[in-house]
């Protein structure tokens, strides 16, 4: 009874936190991160024709990707047989973080919402060949883990060279620690909150949200309340092997291959390409002083006013694309 009184009084100060309550905006400063966010319903009925931009599409001989739907294969055709093009989307726990002055720590849930992959022939290919597409859903990849997203028939990829790999990302969730302070009798209160955000432009299932949009919700004593902000997503700077861009509601992420995939070359052999996001600290924080705020720990003050220290990185500290093969 104590602590569901002092579960009510708090959730009425998170209900007048209004959405300017942040110090400080989230920004993308990884060339393949960003602010992310989400688990959704990744229920869906997927033709084999499904396409983006008008290009190539390719039918996977097994979508291997997490969280599908019982029986969902993305139009396989497991009647496939012959080499392989195997695609891997993986998080590493490295740590690559740089020496930035920011703390960090690691989320213990960090989820993307994977919507298209696409081999293109040059940076911005208008006609890319589509090794999946589930839009208007996502499979959900895990990003503490390795996952299969595709194995697709070799023979069935078009000509050419392809030294650039794309993907489509909707939305992000992680889960992170953060202290509560000026808690009503409390003072401070240690929760983890969940923070999902729309980097594309997504409806599926129960997830309804324009690009840009955040949910943050806090466990409160066993409840989970919303805790209300408003984020900016924004494209970074391009860098030599990766960069993002924010197009007609989507969230596209492109990558430089090396080797690139020549899939000519590869009647006789099976290969793999991964894409690996170092994960381990990637959520960075400035420190500020207040009152029972500590270094390493993410301060949040209810207020009023509300204040969070100020999120700087929410990405992938650093990437790789790896190749094994022939």
């Amino acid at each position: 009874m104590y602590a569901r009184a002092i579960a009510l009084v708090l959730a009425s100060l998170l209900a007048a936190c209004g959405d300017d309550g942040g110090s400080g905006s989230l920004q993308q400063d990884s060339a393949i991160g960003g602010p992310d966010g989400l688990a959704g319903d990744t229920s869906r009925d997927v033709a084999s024709d499904d396409t983006a931009g008008g290009g190539d599409t390719v039918t996977p001989a097994d979508s291997a990707a997490p969280d599908t739907a019982a029986g969902d294969t993305a139009g396989a055709d497991t009647t496939a047989s012959g080499p392989t093009l195997t695609i891997r989307v993986a998080g590493a726990l490295e740590d690559r973080s740089s020496d930035d002055g920011l703390a960090g720590q690691t989320p213990s849930v960090w989820t993307y919402g994977l919507q298209r992959f696409e081999l293109l022939r040059t940076p911005d290919d208008p006609n890319p060949a589509v090794i999946f597409d589930y839009a208007p859903d996502f499979v959900l990849v895990d990003m503490l883990s390795d996952n299969v997203v595709a194995e697709v028939p070799i023979a069935q990829l078009p000509a050419g060279s392809f030294p650039y790999f794309r993907i489509v990302l909707t939305h992000s969730e992680v889960v992170v620690a953060a202290a509560l302070h000026q808690v009503p009798v409390v003072v401070d209160y240690s929760t983890d909150l969940d923070i999902i955000y729309a980097l594309s432009d997504v409806k599926s299932g129960d997830l309804d949200m324009a690009q840009g949009d955040a949910l943050v919700t806090a466990d409160i004593f066993g409840t989970r309340y919303q805790v209300p902000t408003q984020w900016q997503v924004s494209a970074p700077s391009p860098a030599p092997n990766a960069w993002a861009e924010a197009v007609d509601g989507e969230w596209r992420v492109t990558f430089k291959a090396n080797p690139a995939l020549l899939p000519g070359s590869l009647a006789n052999s099976d290969v793999t390409y991964g894409i690996r996001f170092y994960v381990t600290n990637a959520f960075r924080w400035r420190d500020q002083a207040g009152s029972g705020h500590a270094a390493e720990v993410w301060d949040i003050d209810l207020g009023p006013p509300a204040a969070f220290e100020p999120v700087e990185r929410f990405g992938a500290n650093a990437y790789e694309v790896y190749y094994q093969g022939p």
